[in-house]
């Protein structure tokens, strides 16, 4: 059987606060045993703003993860606007 993988890529939608909402939401969901983890890959693509508080709401999720939607590849430099991949979205 393939796997299939479920992605979300919210582009420039949902502030931090809305992120954190969505996911409480779709944890809650998930854990109605609607899916199989094995099954099925699940993965949230908020903005960059967003995908910290994100993170924090599925920490404790193996079946549920995030990701970033674009990066820049250099890790630093006076590229304005642009997101590298080094840059760490957890909280400090």
């Amino acid at each position: 059987m393939k796997k299939i993988h479920l992605y979300g890529n919210w582009k420039m939608n949902m502030l931090p606060e809305e992120g954190v909402s969505f996911a409480r939401a779709l944890a809650e969901r998930a854990s109605g045993g609607w899916y199989s983890a094995n099954a099925v890959d699940i993965c949230l693509f908020p903005p960059f703003v967003t995908i910290g508080a994100v993170q924090q709401v599925l920490a404790d999720r193996g079946d549920l993860s995030v990701g970033a939607q674009d990066g820049f590849p250099e890790d630093r430099g006076a590229y304005t606007g642009a997101v590298s991949m080094a840059m760490d979205t957890a909280p400090v």
